[in-house]
């Protein structure tokens, strides 16, 4: 929800005990309460402090509205009274349904939202915009905007369309921009200099300074951004996308060409320099120089979904046939499922502790592999073994381990379920910001003391 400024103002979640899984209505009464419809119910909702106070209300038992008998059939939108007349927006059109059963067609547009604005009435349309009930099209909203909902509170109309959200103070329709980054839909996240790198699947990198928001790359970087990484010597930050691999150093843009385009993984070596895995092998990034590793190298499996190098070393290829390794000698090894170390093959992300190696897969949770005798790894699932852990959904900080999933943030030795970490439950990445621990997801980002969510359940 949203105040007459445009902020966002509280946000409900699965934990508040809202029933089923899809809320089809929403509608905030004078009194500061929240009547909401979902597909496991309805639901009265009342502020008390920093909680929301949830009654359950039974299903309505009373026959349906005579006046809705003649639409059968149709895909009802929205619902309004207004005076002697039932307002329903559906596919076909807006309806006006009188008490003598009576029916007139107001509009033919595709109807998806109303709201009564002072002693008339808007109606909000799929495709062809917004409208007062007698038919004026209004102004500041695009002629051919979807508007998905309507709200009108203390004067403030707003406006929910594809096209963004559009609020009315008293002066007209205006297009609010809010504060976020490009996409909702967000990769991965990466702290540098104080600034916040978010990469997103489809809209390219934001930066948050901690005031604002802004995309001083749009148009020179692809959309899809597939990893992020600080250079651990220069504070510099790499990109990895769908069409290449670039650096961001002084605030400018230098594009590293690789044997392939298509860049899955990233990780910063130790000593500067980054570690990256393609589409095509992989390759060592540093001091201007690419050292490409492949087959010649003894890297057997083309593509390479996660990588990293330990505190000894050597580097870790992770792939959909397992784990390989080569140490500082050049000897490679593999882990797989069989030999017994992994649960999946499919290595989608890893991290580093002490002489421990953490595995995330596909399909089959954390592993951590443990050094054994004479060098052999022992492997160890971690928590209930469950989870897809997401690429690059691994990183140890102070001595705790974090696991992006596609069914929310692990953390701890136990990698319990944090609740509410980032809205929605499909966790991409995290990023450490001093104190503040930036948790993204595939429906926006959040950030939370560090040391409150590595503890709580």
């Amino acid at each position: 929800m949203i105040d007459a400024a445009g902020k966002p103002t509280a946000v409900l979640t699965r934990r508040d005990g809202l029933p089923g899984t899809r809320v089809t209505g929403l509608g905030l009464e004078p009194s500061g309460h929240l009547k909401a419809t979902t597909e496991g119910g309805r639901a009265d909702l009342a502020r008390e402090g920093d909680r929301w106070v949830i009654t359950l209300l039974p299903p309505r038992t009373a026959a349906p509205d005579p006046r809705l008998s003649g639409l059968d059939g149709r895909t009802v939108f929205a619902l309004l009274e207004h005076r002697d007349e039932l307002l329903v927006g559906t596919l076909e059109g807006l309806h006006a349904l009188g008490p003598d059963h009576s029916s007139r067609l107001v509009s033919t547009s595709d109807v998806r939202a109303l709201a009564r604005v002072g002693d008339t009435v808007l109606y909000g349309t799929y495709g062809d915009g917004l409208f007062r009930l007698d038919g004026t099209r209004i102004a500041g909203v695009p002629s051919d905007a979807r508007v998905n909902g309507l709200g009108s509170s203390g004067g403030v109309v707003c406006a929910a369309t594809a096209s963004g959200l559009f609020v009315d103070r008293g002066a007209g329709f205006r297009h609010v921009e809010l504060p976020g980054p490009s996409s909702h839909d967000i990769s991965a996240v990466a702290s540098a200099r104080g600034l916040l790198y978010v990469g997103t699947f489809d809209s390219g990198l934001s930066v948050f300074d901690g005031e604002r928001w802004s995309e001083p790359f749009a148009g020179s970087l692809d959309p899809r951004v597939n990893a992020l990484t600080v250079d651990a010597a220069s504070g510099d930050v790499w990109v990895g996308t769908e069409r290449g691999l670039v650096r961001i150093h002084a605030g400018a843009l230098e594009k590293i060409d690789l044997p392939s385009p298509v860049v899955h993984s990233l990780s910063a070596l130790r000593e500067g320099g980054v570690l990256v895995g393609t589409a095509d092998g992989a390759a060592l990034v540093r001091n201007g120089a690419v050292t490409i590793i492949g087959p010649k190298q003894g890297l057997s499996e083309r593509t390479i979904w996660a990588v990293g190098e330990d505190p000894r070393g050597s580097l870790w290829f992770g792939t959909s046939r397992g784990l390989l390794s080569r140490d500082r000698s050049g000897r490679w090894r593999r882990q797989a499922t069989s030999s017994g170390e992994l649960p999946d093959d499919w290595v989608t992300a890893l991290a580093f502790h002490g002489s421990d190696v953490f595995v995330g897969t596909y399909a089959g949770g954390v592993t951590r592999l443990s050094r054994g005798a004479k060098g052999t790894r022992v492997g160890s699932r971690l928590g209930d073994g469950a989870g897809h852990v997401n690429l690059g959904g691994l990183t140890v900080h102070a001595g705790a381990l974090l696991a992006a999933t596609m069914e929310g943030l692990r953390a701890g030795p136990d990698l319990h379920l944090v609740s509410d970490a980032a809205p929605g439950a499909d966790v991409t990445g995290f990023a450490i910001d001093g104190p503040t621990l930036w948790v993204a997801s595939r429906r926006g980002l959040a950030g939370h003391p560090t040391t409150n969510l590595m503890t709580r359940p």
